[in-house]
Order: structure tokens, then sequence, then C-alpha cells
């Protein structure tokens, strides 16, 4: 999942909630898909949500193992952005389609379901 999405070109792909599905679980791709879509001077989202930072082209992505979960679990993905090395947690759940992005928690502490209202 986390591979798939950093392969997408550019994240307003995710506009599109046929997109956002094969990533996102369905109330956050549903959310997020009708967050991208607003104008941009009226849209929370100003930065590329999969990586929690602007003009976003990760380099060097690592992902950290899960631990072994039936349902829930964590992967940290860490990554260079500028010479910076910065860090991702993204929480998954498994579904009846396969593993898929609960919730995404960035470096400042905010987290994607929370600047969603979700």
């Amino acid at each position: 999942v986390i591979k798939g999405l950093n392969a997408l070109k550019t994240y307003t792909t995710l506009k599109n909630q046929v997109i956002g599905e094969r990533y996102f679980e369905q109330r956050a791709a549903a959310a997020l898909s009708r967050e991208l879509a607003k104008p941009a001077e009226r849209t929370i989202i100003t930065f590329d949500p999969r990586w929690g930072i602007a003009n976003a082209s990760p380099q060097n992505v690592r992902i950290a193992p899960a631990k072994k979960a039936e349902r829930l679990t964590d992967l940290v993905v860490s990554f260079d952005d500028g010479g910076q090395r910065r860090t991702v947690r993204y929480e998954m759940l498994n579904t009846s389609i396969g593993w898929r992005i609960l919730d995404v928690h960035y470096e400042n502490g905010q987290t994607l379901k929370g600047l969603l209202k979700i």
C-alpha cells in the first residue's frame, strides 16, 4: 500500500475517491477526496498528505518492519526530504479488501483524521 501510494505522481490524484480507496480506509478516502476537491484557497490540506510536507519528493524511503497483527498495525516510514530525514507513522487497518491506511501521524503532531475531522 505505501509503495503504491509513493508511486503516485501527485497526491492530487487522491481527489478521485476510487483511487483513494486503493490506499486509504473508505471513510478516510471519502473525506480526503472531498477536501482535495475544494479550491486551493479553501482547503486545509496545503501539503502532500502522504508525507506531511509541501512539494514532497521523498528519497530513500524506508519502511520499518511492522508488528504482526490481525486487524490494526502501525508502519513507520522514514525518508529524505531536501537533506532532512523525516518520519511519518501510518495506522493500518486490515479490511476485507486488504490493508488500508486508517490515519497518518505527522512529525508536527497532527494527524490526517484530525485535520479532516473524521
